[in-house]
């Protein structure tokens, strides 16, 4: 199993398509740092992207979620207890 850069593991998920690097992974609709959900993909009209505001939790997603950010992937604040 060949691992990529972060970066190209957001870009796979922002196009659909599978990917694993060091910290992140996709299966092309979730985004996933470890176990942790931080993106989804949502909308039957138009497909939309979406990240998960953790800004808390370590600085490992920290980066994830920053990263996506400064890519165009648009963030939402946690739902519930963090």
């Amino acid at each position: 199993m060949s691992f990529t850069k972060n970066e190209t593991v957001i870009n796979a998920w922002k196009n659909g398509e599978n990917a694993e690097g060091h910290t992140l992974h996709t299966d092309g609709n979730g985004l996933y740092s470890g176990r942790l959900l931080i993106g989804y993909t949502g909308g039957s009209a138009r497909v939309t992207k979406r990240i998960i505001g953790y800004k808390t939790v370590s600085k490992k997603v920290s980066r994830a979620v920053n990263l996506a950010e400064q890519m165009g992937v648009k963030a939402v604040n946690p739902v519930g207890n963090q």
